[in-house]
Parts: structure tokens; sequence; C-alpha cells
């Protein structure tokens, strides 16, 4: 591994990571970046390994996953299990992919980082932030969205955490290692050449002067100050309350009261939610769009053809319109909120007036989550018998077929 080149990004350098992310890095790359030294901080025992693949965003029922997970970068290659890195700038690729993706019509942030570099944070923060209103975006911190993670967090539509899940450390760390008396204990003298009298400010072979220390606080003070001001706008918050957190962070209800989340969910409730939530309107929606996409498809009339007969042709403008209607009011009727298959079937395959569709509907078994044979999870419902309780009845502790539910999600999702 190229450990001069993490050195250089670990050291000297503000982070916006979490702190115990943070003690937990230098106590596992600090003996392999100087193999000589006793970093002893932390159990290297305790680091957390993170496991992700670089498939990018996945779509279920819809909803485009994007994983936030592990430490930030600005820019990071392929992640692997044992880097357990993620770029800014290939979150930011699969973003835009996922805004663009006709198939999409939700996203969803699946966080699970400390955060990290500050360099790039900012600039996906906002860029999710100026999405807004372009497709419905939901961060769901499973189970941790801090510093840099919930900077990204904060700028989503919505953000929702687990029970357990920990959002906030608004604030910004440095580490400054002071090698000095290891050098001196090893008999070896150290000299900085060097043009500039500040060219070497901070070097790791003396003791960080007054003055530098100053400056260097200076500048962590000022990329604070950003980040207060982009979680304040992110959230709707006032500046000085999330000054007042002091880099905190939040558990499930607590992030509530703070502000710093709007409701407790599972990762699984969350995504299940978004389907039901905006599949029906998003899938009416491309009919409509289908459907002026063959209007425009029609040949005009020229001097040597006949005219047409604009009745007719505002009659069956208005009966489309009409039809179009029809359909919006039988997907989105309260009662089709949990029977979208059936819905679908009305609305599609039926000339049924939307009053008389809805009351069928009304009298209709509900499920559990809206069907659909091209999402895993959804797939997964749709064989979901209803439940035995009669006398018939399988023993306690017989295995349950919902797990099918939870297994086709993960598997979509890639994370255990």
């Amino acid at each position: 591994m190229n450990f001069p080149h993490i050195a250089a990004r670990l050291f000297d350098t503000p982070l916006l990571i979490d702190p115990g992310k943070l003690a937990t890095i230098v106590a596992v790359l600090g003996p392999r970046i100087d193999a000589s030294r006793d970093w002893g901080l932390i159990d290297p025992a305790h680091a957390n390994r993170i496991e992700r693949s670089d498939s990018g965003y996945r779509v279920a029922d819809g909803v485009a996953i994007i994983p936030v997970e592990g430490s930030l970068v600005h820019r990071g290659s392929t992640p692997d299990a044992i880097s357990g890195l993620t770029g800014y700038n290939r979150l930011s690729e699969w973003f835009r992919a996922a805004l663009d993706d006709q198939s999409v019509h939700s996203i969803l942030l699946d966080i699970d980082s400390p955060g990290g570099e500050v360099a790039g944070a900012f600039d996906f923060s906002d860029e999710i932030f100026a999405a807004r209103g372009q497709k419905p975006i939901v961060a769901i911190a499973a189970d941790l969205a801090a510093s840099a993670g919930y900077a990204i967090a904060s700028a989503a539509d919505e953000v929702v955490v687990t029970r357990t899940g920990r959002v906030g450390s608004v604030g910004v760390a440095l580490v400054h290692a002071d090698y000095s008396r290891a050098v001196e204990k090893q008999g070896v003298n150290i000299t900085l050449i060097h043009a500039g009298a500040h060219k070497v400010d901070g070097n790791s072979y003396a003791p960080l002067p007054d003055e530098v220390r100053q400056r260097v606080q200076t500048e962590v003070d000022r990329i604070h100050q950003i980040f207060i001001a982009t979680v304040a706008r992110n959230r709707g918050i006032d500046e000085a309350a999330v000054r007042a957190t002091e880099a905190l962070t939040y558990m499930g209800e607590a992030a509530i009261e703070i502000g710093f989340a709007d409701r407790i969910a599972t990762r699984e409730s969350a995504f299940a939610a978004l389907v039901q939530k905006h599949k029906a309107q998003f899938f009416s929606h491309r009919m409509e769009s289908l459907s002026m996409k063959d209007d425009l498809k029609q040949p005009t009339a020229t001097s040597d053809q006949p005219q047409p007969d604009t009745a007719a042709i505002a009659a069956a403008s208005e009966a489309r319109t009409a039809e179009r209607q029809r359909i919006r009011d039988i997907l989105q009727s309260e009662a089709s909120a949990c029977r979208q298959q059936m819905a679908a079937h009305l609305a599609f395959e039926t000339d049924m007036a939307a009053d008389a569709a809805v009351s069928l509907l009304a009298t209709a078994p509900q499920t559990a989550l809206p069907p659909n044979p091209v999402g895993p999870l959804a797939a997964a419902m749709s064989r979901l018998e209803a439940p035995n309780v009669g006398n018939d009845a399988p023993e306690k502790g017989a295995p349950s077929k919902a797990s099918a539910i939870l297994s086709d999600f993960h598997k979509a999702t890639g994370r255990p």
C-alpha cells in the first residue's frame, strides 16, 4: 500500500470525520506508516472493516440506491474492502446518472460513513441540494452519517435515521504528528532546506510553534463556519443552533429533536415508503409523456392535402386528456396505496370510470407493498402468503416466509 500517500491525506490537513473513527485510523495506520513508533491509541482489533462493491447505484422498484460508505475522499478510484474509501467524484457520477435515469423515480442515499476529507464534501452536498425538486431524494443514516457523511445526508429532501443510527458531528479535526523526540532518541538529525520563511511550517520534525498553530486553527475555524452554514441551509435551521451542537452526534429520537433528522425508520421501510409514495405518480407521468410523443408524431396537413377536421381533433384531444385524468384518479387514490397491482390493471386494462374503480379498490384486500415483478423487494412480496391463523397454523418457531423479502432487498442493496 502507498502509506506516504495515505499519511498525506491523514496528517496536517483538515478533516470532516468523526473523532472516534479518526482515532481508529491513526491507531491502525500509524504503526504501518512508522513501524518504529508505539501509537497505542486504540486497539487495532476494533478497527472497522468496511465491505463494498464498485457496481455503483442499484435500481429496485424505480428507486436508485446509492451507497455512501466508509471514509470519504476527494478523488477515489475503485473502492475495496481493504481501503474502505469512497470518492466524492464517484458519488457525484452515480448521483447525476440516477437523476438522468428514466427508470428511476426516487433516490435513496444509503449512508454508513464517519466522514472524511474536506475537499469535495461541500461541492457534493451543494450538488444534491441544487437537485431538489427533480426527483425525491431521501438519505438514511444506517447506522452512521457523521461529519462529511452528514454534510451529504443533510442536503437530501428528507433525512431518515434508524433507532440506533447517529447523525451530526458538525465539526472539523486536524492531526499534527511531532516526531522530534522520537528522532532525537534514535540519534537522527533532520535538516530541512527550504526557500520561503513559511515553506516548512508545521513539519513533523519539530514542535508546532504557537504562531503556526494559530494559523492552522484559523483555517479550521473557517472550514467549520462553511460546514455550519451548509447544514443550516440544508436543514432550515438557524446557524447558531447548529454551532451550539459543538460537533456532537445524535442518535435516533435525539436527532429528530435537534432538527438533524425527520423520522425514524429501517432501511427496508425507508425504501418501501419511497416505492409506495412515488411509483404510481411516476408511471402516470411516463404514460402522459408517451402520449405527448404520440401527438407530436401526427402528420401535419399541407396545401394539397384535405384540411383536417378541427372539431374531431379537438374532441380526440379532450378524450386523451380525460383518459389521462381517469388513470391519474385511479393510481393516485387512497384506495390504491396498498393495491397498486389491481389499480394498474383497472387504470390501463379497463375503461371503468375512476369513481367506480376506486370504489372497487376500496373493497379489495390490501397488500403490504405495491407488487412489481421487476423489483426484488416487490417480487418477494408477491410471493408472501397471507398469515395462517387457523387451527392448522404452523407451530411456533417455524421459519417465516417474510424473510424472503429482506433477503431480496439485501441482494439489491449489496449490504448485509
